[in-house]
């Protein structure tokens, strides 16, 4: 984890925001760097209005409700399940990568 990502993570914990956005990519990470990344990301949350911006599907699924943007729209809204079970739905064509 860089030295710019601890002073973002501290500075969130620090000011105590009712509301917090984050864009979440542990990708380039090792493992246990990105298991480090990933707590400090959910003590953040804890308590807080989270938006989540990620592809990270781990990550998808802890969330409570899923917004699918398409061109500047919200084009389906739903929990993991829901649109996990639409097979047809923009969501899991994302997902396929199609």
């Amino acid at each position: 984890m860089s030295q710019r990502q601890r002073i973002s993570i501290a500075r969130a914990l620090i000011r105590d925001p009712k509301i917090v956005i984050l864009e979440i990519n542990t990708t380039a990470f090792g493992r246990r760097d990105q298991g480090i990344v990933e707590k400090a990301m959910e003590s953040i949350m804890d308590g807080r209005t989270s938006l989540v911006i990620t592809q990270q599907e781990s990550r998808i699924a802890k969330c409570d409700t899923l917004f699918v943007i398409d061109a500047g729209e919200v084009v389906e809204k739903g929990t993991f399940r829901e649109l996990s079970d639409q097979p047809k739905s923009l969501y899991n064509r994302f997902k396929r990568g199609k």
